[in-house]
């Protein structure tokens, strides 16, 4: 937008420039807005023909008014101060070429306009540089009010070839002046006969490599090393999931996204029409799993910005969840009633159904799938199958329901959860309850805290613990003289 106006603006600044007249002027901006409508018009039919102009219009346009209003709104600083921290990206520590590229633009843009001012006329080379000026101006702007000084760095574009220009521009001139003054001072002498000579064009550009390299050695040096850094790397041909296939990426990173690919791919495979959705700002992580479909045309959520846009999003995302089960992807700190973790990467964490819990659990909390991996340059093509292979669903493999389990088991369910959330899975494949009580009192997780009760205590603490209710006298001496054959607790016998 920033672009378009500003582009429109330099057509008419032209006309008092060069004095054309009206005419011509209107013609130039009519082309100009023709060429712009008829690119445009090839995107709006293809959103007509999905269905989606109206979401694109509210999601582009709509979105951005209110983001950019907001954002005004919560800087408080005045427009003229925003503007200037949105030109600079004031706290972003990164490289001066950064901030040399704007205060270039603004040099290059007061000086034409002093000249203009003083001789009411610009040559030709001059307006064409006066237009990428403004361009670049549009260009860098185009995220005000709040820039990421990841988009500064490419909506820079225009900005590093002005740059060099305006070096190579600064020296010629620089070098004619001193070459002027030295010339001034021994016209007697024959090699100083000629105004300008080869030498000394070879002198600027000599003396403009020089300080470009100077400028910008730094940081390319630094992406240079960065590169080098991550050959030096055993990097990993990753396979899985398909939206990242062919990707090398570092050991660490490769693990993470085909892991988080693969339990998104078990579930898929196995639950027949589980979709995958997120609560969080990053829609990127959807696109693992394929034939993904949205219960709402936002695919991430903006907090406020979803329900302005669409004033039902919240509605619609609760009966979702409540009626379709969808594995979810959340923020960190983010919570949903009767969802657990599974598994975490960065600031994120995806989470599965309560009721999903146990049946997936042993690929979950599979030893070896949480350790690192040693792999090595050889070892590239193998780690699909690798993984593949300690992959262990509930019914491929028989469990071992022992202490060792239960710990593991409580890093997923909290030991005050109702007991239908731990409890019942496990009776419903028959494991017997006492030798579900000998594993648990054997677990790290209660076996120190049992080691201090006596007896009565210890039932109390079972009751409690498996049905989540206070056992009554008729309970204790129930669960009592059913565990009396033989039931171990931290090295202590019921008698």
């Amino acid at each position: 937008m920033f672009l378009f106006i500003l582009i429109v603006f330099f057509i008419i600044f032209l006309k008092f420039l060069l004095k054309n007249n009206t005419k011509f002027l209107l013609k130039s901006i009519i082309l100009f807005i023709s060429g712009f409508i008829s690119i445009g018009l090839l995107f709006i039919i293809w959103l007509l023909m999905n269905n989606s102009l109206k979401d694109w219009w509210l999601q582009n346009i709509i979105h951005s008014i209110k983001w950019n209003s907001w954002r005004v709104d919560a800087n408080d600083t005045g427009p003229i101060k925003l503007l200037l921290r949105c030109l600079f990206v004031v706290g972003y520590n990164y490289s001066f070429i950064w901030q040399l590229f704007p205060i270039v633009n603004l040099i290059i843009f007061f000086g034409y306009l002093a000249k203009l001012f003083k001789k009411r006329i610009l040559e030709k080379k001059e307006i064409i540089t006066l237009s990428i000026v403004f361009v670049s101006f549009a260009s860098w702007l185009q995220y005000y009010p709040g820039p990421g000084s990841q988009h500064s760095f490419w909506a820079a574009t225009p900005m590093i070839g002005l740059f060099i220009y305006f070096i190579w521009k600064f020296i010629d001139t620089l070098v004619s002046l001193i070459y002027k003054k030295i010339r001034e001072h021994h016209k007697d002498k024959p090699i100083f006969q000629n105004k300008e000579s080869k030498t000394i064009y070879l002198l600027k550009i000599t003396t403009t490599l020089i300080i470009l390299f100077l400028i910008f050695s730094g940081s390319i040096g630094e992406r240079i090393e960065f590169g080098f850094s991550r050959l030096e790397k055993n990097q990993i041909l990753i396979n899985s999931p398909k939206v990242l296939k062919g990707l090398q990426l570092n050991k660490d990173d490769a693990i993470k996204y085909y892991r988080l690919g693969k339990i998104i791919e078990i579930f898929t495979e196995n639950i027949k029409g589980i979709n995958l959705i997120t609560t969080g700002e990053s829609a990127l992580y959807l696109t693992f799993q394929e034939n993904n479909e949205n219960f709402s045309p936002m695919y991430s959520d903006l907090g406020f910005l979803n329900l302005f846009l669409y004033p039902n999003y919240k509605e619609k995302l609760d009966n979702y969840i409540i009626n379709k089960r969808p594995l979810i992807i959340m923020n960190r700190g983010q919570f949903i009633p009767n969802y657990y973790e599974i598994y975490s990467w960065d600031n994120y964490f995806i989470s599965i159904p309560a009721e999903m819990k146990y049946k997936y659990f042993m690929f979950f909390q599979n030893k070896n799938l949480k350790n690192s991996y040693k792999l090595s340059k050889e070892q590239e093509d193998s780690l699909d199958s690798s993984l593949l292979q300690q992959i262990a669903l509930y019914g491929k493999e028989k469990l071992s329901f022992n202490s060792l389990f239960f710990d593991n088991y409580f890093k997923l369910i909290p030991m005050s959860s109702e007991s239908d959330l731990w409890l019942n899975p496990l009776l419903e494949h028959k494991i017997p309850l006492t030798d579900i009580i000998v594993s648990l009192t054997n677990s790290k997780t209660l076996k120190p805290i049992l080691a201090t009760y006596d007896d009565e205590e210890f039932i109390r603490f079972l009751y409690l613990f498996i049905l989540n209710r206070e056992p009554d006298e008729g309970g204790l001496i129930s669960w009592t003289d059913s565990l009396k054959n033989g039931l171990k607790r931290g090295g202590k016998i019921l008698k």
